[in-house]
């Protein structure tokens, strides 16, 4: 799949979605995924006088993001998004699947998760030696 890692921040223009999905490799642990739609302005005027706005259909697949979206997020707040954002051929519709969502305000940031989607945190804190903290340079 091809397209442009983007951070984008916007309004949900509806309540965010969750469903699970069975999972071909483990019965056991269904897929995870939430739904939304992000309205993002963009920042400079157009020609009428008047701001340009992208609506971006967005899914998240990982599980802690998605339980966290579903729960925190609401029609109307402001959220950022970090994702892989592809559209049609013709430009008209475009999607971001997301690794990282959050609430823009830092009232609203209290139990974050910042997991992506590609790591799996382990219960023990990693010990940093004297060997860890040298730096390449």
């Amino acid at each position: 799949m091809s397209g442009i890692y983007c951070h984008c921040q916007g309004r949900l223009c509806r309540d965010p979605e969750l469903k699970t999905y069975p999972s071909k490799k483990d019965p056991d642990k269904p897929l995870y995924v939430v739904r939304f739609t992000l309205a993002v302005r963009h920042p400079f005027r157009r020609s009428d006088d008047d701001y340009h706005t992208d609506f971006l259909s967005v899914e998240i697949w990982n599980k802690k993001q998605a339980e966290y979206v579903a729960k925190h997020a609401a029609k109307g707040k402001m959220w950022w998004i970090r994702g892989l954002m592809t559209s049609d051929k013709d430009y008209n519709k475009w999607y971001c699947q997301a690794d990282y969502a959050g609430p823009s305000s830092p009232s609203e940031r209290k139990d974050y998760v910042s997991t992506p989607a590609e790591e799996t945190p382990s219960d023990e804190p990693a010990e940093k030696t004297g060997e860890d903290r040298k730096r390449p340079f």
